[in-house]
């Protein structure tokens, strides 16, 4: 689309309304006065290509009330949208990146993408099938662990992908494989924390495992599940291993010096010069917001992966219990599985109470965090340097 009066008018996201003024006014434009270069400005902006992609982009993260970042907008040539699209692109990755530092992602960084690698992971696909088993008996929607069983698959099925991210050290898949994984550990804690009692069975006595269905319910509107499902689904549309392989194939082998992908910390920042504006506006919108929410999310839950992995743990081993549980079994034995029982059930409430008490309040405090970062951000927060196709407007 060319330039549109009314494009910012029309655009639900933005704060400003364009059509309050015309271009001829933004420019400085005066038809009577056709020598002081603004003529030629004023087309020159009229007939600049705006893609409707980039501009969705620029209206939510850019302040379009501040004077100078307007005009720049309105007024940028192509390959401007572009490189203004990458400083946008850097600057919000590294408000991610800079808590990503903190987290305790545990064993998963050694595996190096293959997840089949990670100690626990047995046990872990065992817990999955194990909730989806207790979801059927209680006639219920097995759509939360069906989207982290499908993240699983997703994972694994990028092992060679992941593997060359790790083995090039290409920091964005890294730590899009690690947050994602940690976010299907927590996310199976999570269900077990939240969903699953223990209670004694009236005509045995023993334990067995029930669930909640009330609590059940509400996590299917958790932030984990929230964005493995959105994960799941840029890996269906391809759009994932799209972007992903660009920035991998840009990150090894570059195109030349000027043209090539810099994942490099610079001065604290990340920047993606020459990536091409496709995969500037997939990361944008499919990537950042999954990485944004997932990182902050583990910033503010503070937990030792370790402490999800015992949970599980306890869910197996109460499950173990109970299938060996029967009349074959004489009294002494029986007594003293219920005696093991017992320990568990004290040990799974105080972990469960702990996960379900430390995972609500790292909600609140995610949400809080990017409310805060949701602030729009003016021309001179992104870039040191006016566009050179607007430099003349200043």
């Amino acid at each position: 689309m060319f330039y549109n009066e009314n494009y910012f008018a029309e655009n639900e996201n933005s704060d400003y309304e364009l059509k309050d003024k015309s271009l001829e006014e933004y420019l400085g434009y005066d038809p009577d006065n056709k020598d002081d270069g603004t003529e030629d400005r004023y087309y020159e902006a009229r007939n600049t290509y705006k893609d409707p992609a980039v501009m969705e982009q620029f209206t939510e993260h850019m302040d379009l009330t501040d004077s100078m970042t307007r005009k720049a907008v309105i007024c940028m040539n192509e390959a401007d949208q572009q490189s203004v699209l990458s400083s946008l692109t850097s600057r919000l990755y590294d408000n991610i990146v800079s808590k990503a530092d903190d987290i305790d992602y545990g064993d998963i960084p050694s595996t190096k993408g293959d997840i089949t690698k990670l100690p626990n992971y047995d046990k872990l696909r065992e817990c999955i099938e194990l909730l989806k088993d207790i979801l059927k008996e209680f006639k219920q929607d097995t759509t939360p662990i069906d989207v982290l069983s499908t993240a699983m698959a997703n994972i694994m099925s990028r092992k060679d992908l992941f593997g060359r991210a790790f083995k090039f050290n290409c920091d964005m898949p890294v730590i899009m494989y690690n947050s994602v994984v940690l976010g299907i550990i927590n996310g199976v804690s999570y269900m077990i924390a939240t969903s699953i009692e223990f209670i004694k069975t009236p005509n045995r006595d023993s334990f067995e495992a029930v669930l909640n269905k009330v609590a059940y319910t509400k996590t299917k509107n958790n932030l984990i599940y929230n964005n493995l499902k959105k994960f799941n689904k840029s890996c269906e549309s391809g759009d994932f291993d799209k972007v992903m392989e660009n920035v991998i194939q840009h990150h090894i082998h570059g195109v030349s010096e000027s043209s090539r992908i810099d994942v490099m910390r610079e001065s604290g920042t990340f920047t993606f010069i020459g990536l091409g504006i496709s995969s500037l506006l997939l990361i944008l919108s499919c990537i950042i917001p999954i990485l944004r929410e997932l990182v902050y999310l583990f910033f503010y839950t503070r937990m030792r992966v370790s402490d999800f992995f015992d949970i599980q743990a306890d869910l197996l081993q109460m499950n173990a219990f109970n299938v060996k549980d029967n009349d074959k079994i004489d009294t002494d034995d029986k007594d003293r599985i219920v005696s093991k029982q017992l320990k568990i059930v004290e040990l799974f409430r105080k972990i469960s109470n702990k996960i379900s008490f430390t995972s609500k309040k790292a909600e609140l405090d995610t949400e809080r965090e990017i409310t805060a970062n949701s602030k729009k951000m003016k021309l001179n927060d992104i870039s040191d340097e006016l566009p050179d196709s607007v430099s003349s407007l200043f």
